[in-house]
């Protein structure tokens, strides 16, 4: 009897050295199986959802996600095996102040634990216990969280298991946050090198507008009262100009447009651009506008500001042409922008501003191509593709970020961020009508590298009154006013001519002749501003294309700046 009780208690043991085997066995497969995702050449994300395949099948929990430390000190959620969790916001007390500090944690039943406690109910009614496992401390803290619809389901060996695979977790993260700092600066680098390709034409382009514009002008003074020819005189002159517009976008991307911030409310902004919405797009697609913050002022360019809400827009209209939907825009707080630098850091805070559409989404594979000038995925004649490349060369400027958020028959939502500022707004500058073309006797000399641009500004000049000289680069100039300095009253140069561009001549005609006023005229607006003018005499900078008139009152200003 006693060798049977002995026999018992042997095979008893037995199986459990075979159960403690098998399931050392697994968890060595588990993190092998683990050690190969890391390995595996894929996108990040997809890289820590397969870990955390491999780590439910040893942990047996039924969620997790992973939550990361917010400049607020807030932890939000940022990877997620359910929607249920993604992307909500948790505020430390604590027990996550003791994962913090390196602890792993178990919780029985969440509806204990402070933390918990402040979540919605849906998130409630899904969980009763969770296994909390830190995977970073510091400025940069994260957590793994994994959770069990029943209660007290965590157990040590959940426990030991998770801090196994702590490191692994911790390593796929830093993989995910490394290719995504290097899908930045990739995209970065791409819209400079884009941004310089497109101010070189829009150099060039300018330099062909001009002329068409000065010498239709020009012809429109001279066709009297002949109706047909004024109006073809007309549609010319319309067409130059809505192609300068154009090239102002591209200026806009590559953050050389005109740009003057100034505090403004956001919120009217907004509601301008809602009120040009509602007689543009289709009678099928709702407006939605929600402002949840009292707040809402920023230092920005209201124009740019404007051209931003209605490019996001009439994209998001566009997109739901067909079937319909609803377009909501939503103004409310954010925290600071991740993908800014430090020295950014905005203390007073940060607005976000939403457009988010119901309509058929954007294809990953057009996600990194979307900020792209000339990028559109519309038919021939519906777009230019600049819409967003624009709207992101203005929120940089303005020391903001954009971001957008899509996938396929799930609609697109655009995100922009904006640091907040206060103290008093100022209200949006109303357009000045049109000046008169006032001339005068005057002799001007006239620098360009273009011959079609010198032969359009000649006899319009002449025909103000004026006496002109021309030359052809930066070296003739300064030659013909070294040998009589006295002799023209205003010089007016291209910025960007071969050899000596037209700053330079400027300092060095200045110096030959202190009392001589300069205009600087350029296609290219990049190295020009008003507070990186060189001396004294530049009295205006013009970007081309213009009107007659518009340069006709520039000169007669320069002229009152000389000294008598």
């Amino acid at each position: 009897m006693a060798s049977d009780e002995i026999l018992r208690e042997a095979l008893v043991d037995l199986a459990k050295a075979r159960e403690f085997e098998a399931r050392q066995r697994r968890e060595s497969e588990a993190l092998l199986a683990g050690l190969r995702v890391l390995i595996k050449p894929m996108e990040s994300s997809r890289m820590f959802r397969e870990l955390l395949e491999v780590m439910q099948n040893v942990l047996d929990f039924a969620g997790a996600f992973v939550l990361q430390g917010r400049p607020d000190g807030s932890l939000l959620a940022t990877v997620a095996t359910a929607d249920l969790f993604l992307h909500r916001r948790w505020q430390p007390a604590a027990m996550f102040k003791r994962v913090l500090n390196h602890a792993a944690t178990t919780v029985f039943d969440v509806k204990m634990v402070e933390e918990w406690r402040k979540q919605p109910p849906e998130v409630l009614a899904e969980v009763g216990s969770a296994l909390h496992v830190p995977l970073r401390g510091g400025d940069q803290a994260a957590i793994l969280v994994c959770t069990h619809p029943r209660r007290s389901h965590f157990g040590r060996a959940h426990h030991r298991l998770a801090e196994n695979f702590s490191t692994l977790a911790s390593q796929a993260l830093l993989n995910a946050e490394r290719q995504q700092m290097e899908a930045q600066l990739f995209q970065a680098r791409k819209m400079e090198a884009l941004g310089i390709l497109a101010g070189g034409i829009a150099h060039d382009f300018n330099n062909i507008l001009t002329p068409i514009l000065i010498h239709s002008q020009m012809a429109t003074l001279e066709a009297g009262t002949n109706p047909a020819l004024q109006k073809s005189l007309s549609q010319i002159e319309q067409a130059a100009e809505r192609a300068g517009k154009l090239i102002h976008q591209i200026l806009d991307f590559n953050r050389q447009g005109k740009h003057d911030p100034r505090p403004i409310h956001l919120g009217p902004v907004i509601k301008e651009a809602i009120k040009f919405l509602r007689s543009t797009i289709a009678p099928n697609i709702e407006i939605e506008y929600k402002q949840k913050r009292k707040n809402d002022m920023v230092a920005a360019d209201p124009t740019q500001m404007l051209q931003v809400v209605m490019n996001l827009a009439i994209n998001a209209a566009h997109a739901m042409r067909k079937t319909g939907g609803r377009l909501a825009i939503e103004l409310g707080t954010a925290a600071q922008p991740a993908s800014l630098p430090p020295e950014v850091t905005n203390r007073q805070g940060w607005l976000k501003l939403t457009v988010t559409d119901n309509g058929p989404g954007i294809a990953a594979e057009n996600l990194n191509r979307i900020f792209d000038p000339f990028f559109t995925t519309k038919t021939k004649g519906e777009g230019s593709g600049m819409g967003l490349a624009v709207a992101h060369g203005i929120i940089s400027k303005h020391g903001g970020a954009i971001r957008v958020y899509s996938e396929p028959g799930q609609g697109a939502c655009f995100e922009i961020l904006l640091p907040e500022i206060t103290g008093p707004a100022q209200a949006m500058e109303e357009q000045e009508s049109s000046p008169a073309m006032p001339g005068g006797g005057e002799h001007i000399l006239f620098v360009d590298d273009e011959m079609p641009v010198i032969k359009a500004f000649v006899p319009m000049l002449e025909r103000l009154g004026y006496r002109v000289s021309t030359a052809v680069n930066g070296e003739d100039a300064l030659r013909v006013i070294a040998r009589q300095p006295q002799k023209y009253d205003l010089l007016i140069t291209d910025y960007n001519m071969p050899g000596i561009n037209g700053e330079e001549v400027a300092a060095r005609a200045v110096k030959l002749n202190p009392q001589l006023p300069v205009i600087l005229c350029t296609g290219f607006a990049g190295p020009l501003n008003e507070g990186g003018r060189h001396g004294r005499n530049i009295a205006a900078y013009m970007a081309k294309p213009f009107r007659m008139s518009e340069f006709a009152a520039t000169i007669r200003q320069a002229l009152a700046t000389k000294k008598k």
